[in-house]
């Protein structure tokens, strides 16, 4: 069967929730994978995953979004703006989520997105999923995107998480990072991070004190869209919670 034509504008309409199914907004888990579907011609509850089939396997989960999006057209732009990464000192997990701008000049429609995934006695796999969706954005307000995040991350990290996976985080660095809003918005993902580092002693782990800590830094696309965009040099960090 030949390859159905990938049509953005469907897959943007239908990732902003607009006119979405039932079936759909009580699994709103499967919206990402509907949109694909969408996208590819398909319809109905039946063909609700068919979109997959058509995904290069290399890309479909959404390690690298920016390759990903990219190896389904060439018509979406993706902007990486905030990866946040748990390495694990002994190389017994890795954890990176990545926050980033959706948009296309075929649409009007664009998005603040997040995307997930974690390798370690187990593999799993966070789909991209809208946190924010903007009609007609205007592309001077572009430039404050990270302000935009950074409060929508303030107010979602406001649950009552017990584990925190974030000791690295990577930052845009075509963008301004407001320091202050920074430390505000990762403060509890610091406290709980002292918490488990007492835990973690009672179960007999001695991670290295700075794994407890949370570096920033400033950090080239280039490097966010690499095979391993983790920052080691914690000297470099422009920024860091402890």
């Amino acid at each position: 069967m030949k390859k159905p034509k990938f049509n953005i504008e469907i897959f943007f309409q239908v990732f902003s929730k607009s006119n979405l199914p039932e079936y759909i907004i009580s699994r709103p888990h499967m919206l990402f994978d509907y949109a694909l579907s969408r996208g590819f011609g398909y319809d109905g509850y039946e063909n609700l995953t068919e979109g997959r089939d058509w995904v290069n396997p290399n890309y479909s989960h959404f390690e690298n979004p920016k390759k990903s999006f990219n190896s389904l057209s060439k018509l979406f732009e993706y902007i990486p703006l905030i990866q946040t990464i748990d390495n694990n000192p002994e190389g017994v997990w890795i954890r990176k989520q990545e926050f980033g701008y959706l948009s296309s000049k075929k649409s009007n429609i664009s998005f603040l997105i997040t995307s997930s995934f974690y390798h370690g006695d187990g593999h799993s796999w966070d789909e991209p999923e809208p946190i924010k969706i903007f009609k007609k954005l205007d592309k001077k307000k572009i430039k404050e995107l990270p302000k935009i995040l950074l409060n929508i991350l303030k107010n979602r990290f406001k649950n009552n998480e017990k584990y925190s996976f974030i000791n690295l985080v990577n930052l845009n660095n075509k963008y301004i990072w407001d320091k202050k809003l920074l430390e505000v918005v990762f403060n509890k993902d610091l406290k709980i991070r002292k918490k488990s580092k007492i835990d973690d002693k009672k179960n007999g782990l001695d991670y290295p004190g700075w794994y407890y800590n949370i570096f920033f830094f400033p950090t080239p696309e280039k490097k966010m869209i690499s095979k391993d965009p983790t920052n080691t040099n914690l000297f470099k960090a422009s920024l860091t919670l402890i």
